[in-house]
């Protein structure tokens, strides 16, 4: 009889675990699920002094950024580390993705008005071209390098491998 009861215990302890392991991995799924489902898929859109987060899926503003007392000339997402890039006339401004003010990085150019601002989603390096020059900042806004170009710089965009 003490074999039996040895068996059924055991059996016991083995189904608690087994059940234990699927309730943990079911609380992992749902998590995961509920974690995609608050992150819409937006178009990030840069106007004067505000920017708004627009959900393509509803044709919805989902984020407003708005007065930032500094014209705004473009923005740019990195989904990895919850961070969005704006690029004002007074310098290079991080905010989370739900429009939560993070830093600024202190940054001015003459040449705003040509800017053109990038993420690198793989290591969430920044990149800024405004008139010639390109600089690259880290993921922290800490100007890395820059680089002047012959003639004015019209696009940038990140290749990504």
């Amino acid at each position: 009889m003490k074999g039996a009861q040895l068996s059924i215990v055991s059996w016991q302890r083995a189904s608690m675990q087994t059940l234990l392991s699927v309730l943990l991995l079911s609380c992992i799924a749902i998590s995961l699920s509920v974690q995609a489902e608050a992150r819409p898929d937006l178009l990030w859109v840069a106007q004067n002094n505000a920017v708004f987060g627009f959900s393509k899926a509803d044709n919805s503003i989902v984020v407003e950024i708005p007065n930032l007392q500094r014209t705004v000339r473009e923005v740019a997402p990195d989904i990895e580390r919850d961070r969005l890039w704006v690029y004002s006339d007074q310098g290079l401004l991080a905010f989370n993705l739900a429009g939560e003010f993070q830093q600024i990085t202190p940054f001015t150019t003459s040449d705003a008005n040509t800017a053109r601002l990038e993420v690198n989603p793989n290591d969430g390096s920044v990149w800024l071209t405004a008139g010639r020059r390109l600089f690259v900042f880290n993921q922290n806004g800490v100007e890395l390098r820059r680089f002047t170009f012959q003639q004015t710089v019209s696009g940038i965009s990140v290749d990504i491998v």
